[in-house]
């Protein structure tokens, strides 16, 4: 068995890190409809918007898009097909996503 490798206390952590926001637990709407699954493909969905953002992926509205496909998300999450399908219709279901 691999033995856990401790941050020290002089180590600076370089990671990424996604952030899922507080909103999804709190608010009823969110917490009563979206399952964990959807709440971190949010977290993914987000963090594409500003690979968007960077890249100046706009509509002619001046909305921002992103591409991140269902095979994608699908590797990323270790999801099945019907699960992702699944948490894409929830965050449809409470306006996350359009």
């Amino acid at each position: 068995m691999k033995e856990i490798d401790y941050y020290k206390n002089n180590e600076i952590l370089e990671n990424s890190y996604y952030q899922i926001p507080q909103e999804l637990f709190v608010n009823s709407l969110y917490k009563e409809n979206l399952n964990s699954d959807s709440k971190i493909l949010y977290a993914f969905l987000l963090d594409r918007l500003s690979l968007s953002q960077r890249n100046h992926w706009f509509d002619e509205f001046g909305r921002v898009y992103l591409i991140f496909t269902r095979e994608e998300v699908q590797d990323k999450l270790c999801l099945s097909e019907k699960t992702v399908t699944k948490a894409f219709k929830q965050l449809l279901e409470v306006n996350l996503i359009a």
